[in-house]
């Protein structure tokens, strides 16, 4: 679970992988969630380290093989994902447990979430499209092949992608709906590869 405890664990570790110089820092991620506060602060953390950051979703006998929720927005958080075959990835809209079960969090917690994920994928160079459907409800994504390049994004900006397409004299062809209004997100390891969002599937 991404609690307080992980929080202080993973800034010691970058602490220390700081200390001995390291190139490059793999973040094995394997989670159905937790807190979002300790998510955010965890990917800050991710985000400042010198080295080159991976989270790496596993797919071993003592793992879940997912990276859901808080894992979501981790991992896009480090400068590259890798996934292993038969993992998956999303469904990073805030909850909260209550007397009743797990309720949606709040709008605003929810637009909280929704900026840093947008952010995180602006800067790591992840389809922003893709990582707000993980977060809303309201985004319909849909493939689209520009010039024989898939791309994911959100239904309403089709017409303006088409007029921009058309204008600079490219193909475009509007493919499948990959996430329907009303439903989150969520990618297999194969998927994620397809959609250039992950940087490739190696079982170890």
């Amino acid at each position: 679970d991404i609690d307080r405890a992980l929080t202080v664990f993973i800034r010691r570790s970058l602490e220390e992988a700081k200390t001995l110089e390291a190139e490059t820092i793999i973040i094995e991620i394997n989670t159905f969630g937790g807190l979002v506060e300790s998510a955010l602060q965890i990917a800050t953390l991710i985000g400042n380290a010198e080295a080159e950051t991976i989270a790496y979703v596993p797919a071993i006998p003592e793992s879940t093989g997912v990276s859901w929720s808080a894992g979501a927005l981790i991992s896009f958080s480090a400068d590259k994902i890798f996934m292993a075959p038969g993992t998956s990835m999303g469904a990073a809209a805030p909850v909260y447990q209550s007397t009743e079960g797990m309720q949606a969090a709040e709008e605003k917690t929810v637009s909280a979430v929704r900026a840093q994920m947008a952010a995180l994928a602006e800067k790591n160079g992840y389809p922003k499209a893709a990582a707000l459907a993980m977060v809303d409800l309201d985004i319909e994504l849909i493939e689209v092949e520009i010039d024989g390049e898939i791309q994911l994004i959100d239904a309403d900006e089709y017409e303006i992608m088409e007029q921009e397409a058309v204008e600079a004299e490219q193909e475009i062809k509007k493919g499948r709906t990959i996430s329907a209004a009303g439903k989150l997100l969520t990618l297999t390891s194969n998927e994620m590869l397809k959609y250039g969002i992950s940087s490739g599937a190696p079982e170890s």
